[in-house]
């Protein structure tokens, strides 16, 4: 059996296989899903936990455990923990992309209507004052609370000028 010169044990030598740190994966993870930390790393460490545990509520996750794979502190991660954080991961991207498209939608919302209310401002401002207003609320979120000052309704409890009027038509009936 002839053996290899040393040179091209060398070459083969010199191949890159891809390294596996799972370490640096299971911190690339967390904080995939942890998002954007408006609070603190604490909420990070939280917010994970909390949607670890909802995913996987029989796995043995701990605070504690991913605060050491946030910190790359722990010193063996399990091909589970890995398993379950990718799948955690992945739906946490779904849910960014779904809120993204709805904020590009609610974006082009805003968009048509402010259009729509200077071509009405532009025609006759005075006669669409109220379909502005109306307009407005719907594209800023407040239609329901100006839907009810409309219609005469108290903002503090919307069921009771109902409940009197239901009353009121009832007495009236009765008394025909």
């Amino acid at each position: 059996m002839d053996h290899l010169p040393k040179n091209s044990e060398r070459e083969m030598s010199a191949v890159d296989a891809p390294v596996f740190n799972s370490t640096d994966r299971a911190h690339a993870l967390v904080k995939d899903i942890a998002g954007h930390a408006w609070r603190g790393r604490g909420d990070m460490v939280d917010r994970v936990f909390d949607v670890v545990t909802h995913a996987f509520p029989k796995s043995p996750w701990t605070r504690r455990r991913v605060r050491a794979l946030w910190h790359r502190e722990a010193a063996r991660i399990d091909w589970r923990e890995v398993r379950e954080l990718e799948f955690v991961a992945e739906v946490e991207r779904a849910k960014r992309l779904e809120q993204e498209a709805a904020r590009a939608k609610h974006n082009e919302f805003v968009t048509h209507i402010s259009n729509t209310l200077d071509r009405m401002e532009a025609n006759d401002a005075e006669f669409f004052i109220q379909h502005r207003a109306a307009l407005r609320a719907l594209a800023f979120g407040s239609a329901d609370f100006q839907i009810r000052e409309v219609a005469g309704e108290s903002s503090e409890d919307p069921s009771s000028s109902r409940q009197v009027r239901a009353l009121d038509r009832a007495r009236d009936f009765n008394q025909q």
